[in-house]
């Protein structure tokens, strides 16, 4: 698997990614807000990281598994312009609280340990994206082929992922999985996802980053570079 040397994507992810028990009223100082989406039903431990209208049937599950069981979803908004515009910048699902160890890039099934970051990343075309077990992939599927603009929600899904806002649930119809979705910051994109190990060589949190932190934005006087006093 690839071994990141220093960090996923900047220092400014880096940042907020090394030190997970931030308090909220720390991560609110630097303009950033953790917020749950919600508990992930994983009962096959196989994670699905995609655009849950465009890219479904073609992008695999993430090699690395994880024991079955749900898991809460958090996601981290930040300011990008002051006083109240913010954007998602960062998408987690929390398995335990293990110490960081160290990160890699999250490649699919099949994919080569040398597989670089932009085959291993997955395409946005409906400005959102998802966490969700792989057996859901099927419903995700039939909704993209049976897909209805006067549809409800469970064929629909184009109408979940425009309005899912910073990050909501959605249940699929007679099953007990559900997937969290979420907007990907500065909408369509490629983006990868990484895997947090602790020194047992366990994972501890999937996390993917839409890139917001690593843009210069006017964050204002009051926003300095966030985590500056963590290097």
């Amino acid at each position: 698997m690839t071994t990141l040397g220093s960090a996923p994507s900047s220092s400014y992810s880096w940042r907020i990614l090394r030190h997970p028990f931030l308090t909220d009223r720390t991560l609110r100082k630097y303009g950033i807000r953790r917020y749950l989406i919600c508990d992930l039903n994983l009962p096959t431990g196989r994670v699905l990281a995609c655009d849950p209208v465009t890219s479904v049937g073609y992008v695999k599950p993430l090699a690395q598994t994880v024991p079955p069981g749900r898991y809460p979803v958090f996601g981290y908004e930040a300011l990008v312009k002051a006083p109240d515009h913010y954007k998602t910048a960062l998408i987690e699902l929390w398995l335990n609280d293990a110490p960081n160890e160290s990160w890699r890039l999250a490649l699919q099934e099949g994919q080569a340990a040398e597989t670089d970051i932009f085959d291993a990343s997955y395409g946005v075309d409906a400005a959102a994206a998802c966490f969700c077990d792989a057996t859901a992939q099927p419903f995700l599927v039939y909704a993209e082929e049976n897909y209805d603009p006067d549809g409800d929600d469970d064929v629909n899904l184009l109408e979940v992922a425009f309005g899912c806002g910073r990050g909501e649930e959605h249940r699929f119809p007679n099953s007990e999985l559900n997937m969290a979705v979420f907007t990907t910051g500065d909408g369509d994109g490629t983006y990868p996802c990484f895997w947090n190990y602790d020194d047992a060589g366990c994972p501890s949190r999937l996390v993917t980053s839409f890139g917001i932190l690593e843009q210069r934005y006017d964050w204002g006087e009051d926003y300095p570079e966030p985590f500056l006093r963590y290097d």
